[in-house]
């Protein structure tokens, strides 16, 4: 969610603004696997319904992933939305087949990067954001990885600007010294095969 509420607040901003945005995709969050697109659309979908009932102009969302059938994503889209949660795969397959335009996309989030040059994705997350809004046309990329190795570096050199932000919860490469383990031994009963 630490990347949503900026992400509505932007998009809330050019509705209001430019009425012709709204059911354009002005939010791009990709992630590395089905389970997480589907958490963050979760997310999405309930900060949306909340600011529903306070009377904000809310933003539809869609989660985009391989493995089922394009029908129901594809119907989504051509019904608008402002919000997609996709992975790679399935996400550029719909933009290369034409299904889905990301020349809208204000805010693009990269969700745990380091798995994702670690499965390979490096080529279509390069491919994707090439049919987004550079920086200098207003885009804000923001990326999140639970580790900072120097692949994950020169990914943030080369797709971020250049002042980048860094928030660091743990020091790199910090050893914990004090882990307590306990053993505990229990009495076993005789469980036949």
């Amino acid at each position: 969610m630490g990347f949503l509420v900026p992400a509505l607040l932007k998009v809330a901003h050019f509705k209001k603004n430019r009425p012709e945005t709204a059911g354009k995709v002005q939010i791009l969050v990709i992630a590395p696997t089905r389970e997480l697109a589907m958490q963050s659309d979760v997310v999405c979908r309930e900060v949306a319904e909340c600011g529903a009932k306070n009377g904000a102009n809310v933003s539809r969302s869609v989660c985009i992933y391989g493995g089922v059938s394009k029908g129901e994503q594809k119907g989504a889209l051509r019904k608008g939305v402002e919000c997609v949660v996709a992975t790679p795969g399935r996400l550029l397959d719909l933009v290369e087949e034409g299904s889905l335009d990301l020349s809208y996309v204000k805010y693009l989030v990269l969700d745990e990067a380091d798995r994702m040059l670690d499965e390979g994705f490096e080529p279509a997350i390069r491919q994707i954001m090439s049919n987004c809004p550079t920086h200098a046309q207003g885009r804000q990329t923001v990326m999140f990885s639970a580790t900072w190795p120097e692949e994950i570096r020169t990914l943030a050199a080369k797709y971020l600007k250049q002042d980048v932000v860094r928030v660091v919860v743990v020091r790199d490469y910090v050893l914990c010294f004090y882990v307590w383990k306990a053993v505990t031994l229990c009495q076993c009963c005789h469980i036949p095969y």
